[in-house]
């Protein structure tokens, strides 16, 4: 038997309002062909989404969702009934219900206080830091917020003639008149006054309501000091080396200028003699490199190397997601705390780290894969019948991108990037395409449900943030979309396809 319910119950009038419908197999076997056409009442008229639900099969205990936008202008209840409603049955007998009906209620908008906007800019400064030509730093900006309105998912990105380790600085709230300092690690190789290029991306309500994005592009310039020369002390103690000599043996010469010539010429050629001298001066020229040589080479290791060698080990997995408001409603969030869980919980948790774009265009995600490098992509989203992906556009509505075009851009990483997974309706087409130019990818045979494309990412992460291969991984994420009973029926929907040429 098939149920229909259609939620919220209240919407408000003057405004468009997304309308759920929520179709429930309640008997003990599958629905097959179920046909839903929505009637609304006069004054009530379909803003976005298709009045027409088509469900070929319905699982017993499986639930089908189905969203449209409604607007009307007039205060008070009105019912929602459907034009045809008809099923076949286990049995495979044609089912009509003719007495579908729920009743809803419109209320007027409550008057809400004038909502603020952004006028003003972030403030942006370079702080006073110890920025060393050669050798890796900390780059220091404040960035305090003047555009009148609190802003929140506040993402600083630095660039210029130097080098960086990519990570971006997150703030999370920035109130209005605050201000938060920044740090980027980053390796100048010529000293004096370098431009820094600042890239800063906020988020904030508008009247509607609804989430906006906007971007402020900042120069700003650092002071670097020149490299360290080595250090002067020990040239100025080189004068008194020839009091702590023995004194001169027969033979030697007694001239008293001999002495000091030769501690002055073993100051400055000790790094390079050191272990060739012998007699009573060898264990001063030993001294003397073991006290210059962990103050240089220390210098080195601990400001160059770990950088670099963390950038190597650690691998980034970029989660992006996107959820068009003209769209059926994602949980993205709620898959991306999952996973994110499953990545504390792991033993090889220092080797991942996840970095989250939500809301993603696709200049989004193509900034993205510059800024973090990364080794994974997961794409948590809607697909179309045609394999294009859908992202968000500047008003956060549906922005179609082509399989081509995708398999072109992530192409262009093919050396750092090792899979891609696009947990997404009818993706199959991108995967194929995709897999011409990476070494794993991960699509979706056709529809996938919200709770099955959820059991699937914990599942796949947990293995591969437990050590297991892609392939392995992989097998595990279907392993959990199968042991659900809502999901059990898609558990061949996700495909691995590696790459092909």
């Amino acid at each position: 038997m098939i149920e229909v319910a259609v939620s919220p119950q209240e919407i408000v009038v003057g405004r468009s309002s997304a309308l759920t419908l929520r179709f429930f197999n309640s008997g003990p076997a599958p629905c097959f062909n179920v046909e839903f056409m929505v009637r609304l009442p006069p004054g009530v008229m379909l803003q976005s989404g298709v009045g027409q639900v088509d469900i070929p099969v319905l699982g017993p205990g499986r639930v089908h969702t189905h969203t449209i936008s409604v607007l009307t202008q007039k205060v008070g209840p009105f019912e929602v009934t459907s034009a045809r409603f008809t099923y076949r049955d286990e049995s495979d007998r044609q089912r009509r219900v003719t007495d579908f009906s729920v009743r809803l209620v419109a209320a007027a908008a409550i008057k809400a206080e004038p909502v603020r906007l952004p006028r003003g800019r972030l403030r942006v400064e370079c702080e006073d830091g110890e920025l060393v030509a050669g050798q890796w730093g900390e780059l220091r900006l404040r960035v305090g917020n003047g555009t009148g309105v609190a802003l929140g998912d506040v993402i600083a990105a630095v660039d210029g003639p130097f080098e960086t380790d990519g990570r971006r600085s997150r703030v999370a709230v920035l109130g209005d008149g605050a201000s938060v300092r920044c740090s980027f690690s980053v390796k100048m190789d010529v000293a004096g006054r370098v431009p820094v290029d600042v890239r800063t991306t906020y988020r904030f309500r508008d009247a509607g309501g609804e989430l906006r994005a906007r971007t402020q592009e900042d120069s700003v310039t650092a002071i670097v000091r020149p490299e360290r020369q080595a250090p002067q002390q020990p040239q100025r103690q080189a004068p008194q080396q020839p009091q702590q000599q023995a004194p001169p043996q027969a033979g030697q010469p007694t001239d008293q200028q001999a002495p000091q010539q030769t501690g002055w010429r073993i100051e400055q050629q000790a790094p390079q003699q050191a272990g060739r001298q012998t007699g009573q001066q060898a264990p001063s020229q030993t001294g003397r490199a073991e006290q210059q040589t962990p103050t240089q080479a220390g210098r080195q290791v601990e400001q160059r190397e770990p950088s670099r060698a963390g950038r190597k080990s650690e691998q980034v997995v970029l989660y992006l997601a996107a959820a068009p408001r003209d769209m059926e409603p994602l949980r993205s969030d709620l898959e991306m705390r999952k996973v994110r869980e499953k990545l504390q919980r792991s033993r090889d948790r220092e080797r991942f780290r996840l970095e989250w774009c939500p809301a993603a265009r696709f200049e989004d995600i193509s900034q993205a894969l510059i800024d973090y490098e990364p080794q994974i992509v997961h794409f948590s989203g809607h697909g179309d019948e045609n394999g294009n992906l859908c992202v968000e556009d500047e008003l956060g509505d549906r922005d179609l991108v082509t399989p081509e075009g995708l398999a072109d851009l992530f192409g262009q990483h093919r050396d750092s990037l090792r899979c891609v997974v696009v947990n997404a309706c009818h993706s199959v087409q991108l995967a194929e395409t995709l897999a011409t130019r990476i070494q794993y990818t991960v699509g979706m045979r056709n529809m996938i449900a919200d709770d099955a494309s959820i059991q699937f990412s914990v599942g796949f992460y947990e293995g591969l943030f437990g050590g297991l291969p892609i392939p392995r991984a992989f097998a595990r994420g279907c392993a959990h979309v199968r042991s659900r009973p809502g999901t059990e029926h898609q558990h061949r929907t996700p495909l691995l396809f590696p790459r092909t040429s």
